[in-house]
């Protein structure tokens, strides 16, 4: 992935440097495809319902889902686990890097060491995102476990190895 360009260093007033971006067209490229990557991720997580879920029977219950899962969860979507376990592994892994190089005095680094904490990363995040989808799938009261459990699964993984990454080696930034 080669770097975002810089635009001209020298002073210049608002209106030239708006006129600037709009006339760089890698960058408005990479704007292009952020925001068609966030109204796809609005869309799903919108509009796209989980299958199997009787909302009639949650919604009487008084159950409070938006302090479930940041709000998401209280629109039954299909993106409802979202990347949320992907972060959470990216801190542990983090945390599991830098004590393991601490206590024993490795020297990793580059690469090598980022290929590593990706991997794991990754792995451990698949790992919770079924975890979340299973402990989800029962409150949501679903009338067919393994599918809603799936759904939900694999719209983390959407959430994660589609839109995410597309953003960091297409987008503005990293996914």
């Amino acid at each position: 992935v080669k770097p975002l360009p810089t635009i001209t260093q020298t002073p210049m007033n608002s209106a030239s440097a708006i006129k600037s971006v709009f006339r760089n067209k890698e960058l408005m490229t990479r704007i292009a495809v952020t925001a068609g990557v966030v109204a796809v991720f609005f869309v799903l997580s919108t509009f796209v319902p989980l299958p199997f879920i009787n909302i009639a029977a949650l919604l009487p219950q008084g159950i409070n889902l938006p302090i479930l899962a940041s709000g998401v969860l209280s629109k039954f979507t299909l993106l409802s686990v979202g990347i949320i376990p992907f972060i959470t592994s990216s801190y542990i892994v983090q945390l599991l890097f830098s004590f393991k190089k601490f206590k024993n005095n490795l020297d990793i680094s580059g690469d090598y060491e980022k290929k590593m904490k990706e991997k794991w990363t990754n792995v451990l995040g698949i790992v919770l995102s079924l975890l979340s989808a299973v402990t989800l799938a029962p409150i949501l009261g679903t009338t067919a476990f393994p599918l809603t459990v799936a759904a939900m699964f694999l719209g983390s993984l959407f959430s994660k190895f589609v839109l995410a990454d597309l953003i960091s080696k297409l987008g503005l930034g990293e996914g």
